[in-house]
């Protein structure tokens, strides 16, 4: 997946309740998604720790999510292109 796939993914709005009624709260993996969109840059190299002290929530629960597992996929593969890279030269 690439930064624009996850651009894309992330970038989805956040589901709120039918008309009327009280908007249902925001998973952790859409609150993820929602600070990712807005802030990129800065929170894409967060530890699962640091996304638990700014969510206000347990690690554990950070690590269960699928921007979570999409991240370490991600940072994963651009570790090996950059590997690779550096072994062509």
């Amino acid at each position: 997946m690439s930064i624009t796939e996850l651009l894309n993914l992330l970038s989805r709005q956040v589901e709120v309740g039918p008309a009327g009624k009280q908007p249902k709260k925001a998973t952790v993996n859409e609150r993820m998604k929602a600070e990712l969109a807005s802030n990129m840059e800065s929170v894409s190299g967060w530890t699962a720790k640091q996304w638990a002290e700014h969510l206000k929530c347990g690690q554990t629960t950070v690590k269960d999510t699928e921007t979570w597992k999409t991240l370490v996929i991600l940072r994963e593969k651009s570790k090996a292109e950059k590997q690779m890279k550096r072994n062509r030269r």
